[in-house]
Order: structure tokens, then sequence, then C-alpha cells
């Protein structure tokens, strides 16, 4: 007879909860969640999956109802099991090491990311809707970096007619962006161009908007910056020159919570699926 596998899904924000409902309808698996609800257990059962929410530090895990010891958390798992988190620090996959369990960064995955893009995408376009006083329909726009969220950001803006501008650096990215009926702007000339844009979409996570970029630019263009940390911005200079930037992070969990937790579970259970974790064991 086989058991299920027992994952523990520990802390997060609602993607954590809502992906692991969505665990919990595979028959193969016994999810358990803690830091949704009071009270939070003094003990843990042993498990075989640790799911983790992204940003996890060394030391805890962020929770609707607190914080979680996380060595607490990794006793739980059984030897050989296996650690499921998002942007693991270094700290954390040393511990892991350390207690002889495996460890896999879901953030690092290219279905999660590719699907992530979408609500981030949405997110961006629904802040530059409240935050514009204009139509997006008409709007010049310059969509800084072609990877998979400005490619899609690109797309989306030029189906609602907006006047769209790719800034990027390679020629293969300035082909593409011709392809695809674009326009395209060398990174290294924005600068130059800043005053011809309504508005600004960065994602690309180095300095790409310094405080030139910035005193050249139109004294109300809007700058949505969705890198992460440490963004794309001088936001001292954005302050000095009175910039309105809103430095947009963790959208997927802001504005469509149910979606991102579908795709960390989607993913997660490849990464199963792949590691044929089917089953915890067999028992007789």
């Amino acid at each position: 007879m086989k058991e299920p596998l027992r994952i523990l899904v520990a802390g997060g924000d609602r993607r954590q909860k809502y992906a692991a409902e969505m665990l919990a309808q595979q028959p193969a698996y016994s999810v358990t969640t803690i830091g949704f609800s009071l009270p939070i257990p003094s003990e843990l059962s042993e498990t075989d999956v640790l799911l983790l929410p992204i940003h996890t530090n060394s030391e805890s895990v962020p929770s609707p109802q607190g914080e979680l010891s996380l060595p607490w958390l990794l006793s739980s798992v059984k030897t050989g099991g296996l650690v499921c988190g998002g942007m693991l620090p270094e700290a954390v996959c040393r511990m892991c090491q350390e207690q002889k369990l495996d460890f896999c960064d879901y953030f690092q995955r290219e279905e999660l990311c590719l699907a992530n893009a979408v609500p981030t995408v949405e997110g961006a376009l629904q802040i530059a809707m409240s935050e514009l006083e204009r139509t997006i329909c008409g709007s010049r726009v310059l969509v800084i970096g072609y990877g998979r969220i400005g490619t899609l950001m690109a797309e989306r803006l030029q189906g609602l007619c907006a006047d769209v501008t790719v800034a990027a650096r390679s020629c293969k990215d300035a082909a593409r962006c011709q392809a695809n009926g674009l326009k395209w702007l060398p990174s290294s000339e924005i600068v130059r161009h800043t005053a011809e844009f309504d508005w600004f979409c960065n994602t690309v996570p180095a300095l790409v908007l310094d405080e030139k970029a910035l005193s050249n630019m139109q004294p109300d263009a809007l700058i949505i910056d969705l890198a992460s940390k440490p963004g794309g911005v001088d936001f001292d200079a954005a302050a000095h020159w009175n910039r309105h930037v809103i430095w947009a992070l963790g959208l997927p969990g802001k504005v469509a919570p149910l979606t991102a937790g579908e795709i960390i579970a989607k993913t997660i259970f490849h990464i199963l699926q792949e590691r044929g974790l089917a089953y915890a064991r067999n028992t007789s």
C-alpha cells in the first residue's frame, strides 16, 4: 500500500495558501499548512517535503500569524527530504546541506517565471491606468528591457494602441522588436531620449534611470519599476527631481494571489514528478 507524500506548506501570503489548496487536490499528497491560522502547533510531524514562500531568510519564515522559526521547520523534514522555496538565500541552502536535505529554488524555474509575467504585467497596467492622467492608448511609453516581462508588457501595450518603444542592449533584441512592429532604442541612448516619453516601465534590475535621465524627463512623467532589488532607478535623484516613481515589487501576490498560487503549485508538481516523488513510501 502506498502512503501519500507528506507536504508541509509553511508561511507566506495568500499565494502559499492557494498553492496548498491546489496541491491538496492531488490524492497522492497529504498537505498540511502552518502559519495561516491559530494556534501554531508546538510540535511538527515528520514531513517529506517542506514548501517555503518567496524571500525566506535563514532565521524565520513570514506568515499571517507571525514569524515561524526556519530551523524548527527544517527539523521536521525527514533525512533526504525536499525543501522548496523561492529565491533561497545561500545560508538556507547550506542549512539544508548540513541536514542532508535536498533543496530546490522554484523561483529559478522557467515555467514559473514565464507564467508569473502575466500577473506582473497585468498589475503594472492596473497601476498605469490608475496613475496616468491620460489613456494608455496614444501614450508614449518606454519599456526598458526585453526579457520575459518586457516582451509581454510591450505586446500588451501594443494591443492597447500605446506608442511603444523598447530599450534593450542586444542586436538580437533590436531584431525581435522590429519583427514585432516595435520601435527600438539602444540602452545606452536612454538618457538622451527620456523627454520624449509620457511614462516608463523598467524591468532591468540595474541602474538604467540615473540622475541625468531623470532630470531630462517631463515633470509629470510616471515611472513604474518592476525590477527586483536594487531596482533600476536612482531613487534619491528621483526624489530630488520630484519624479513619480512606483517600485512595484511582488505584483503577482498582490493583484492575483489565486493565479500566483496555482503557478507555484503547478511548478512544485513538476518538481516532484521529476524527482519521482509521487508517494512517500510503500507500506505493507
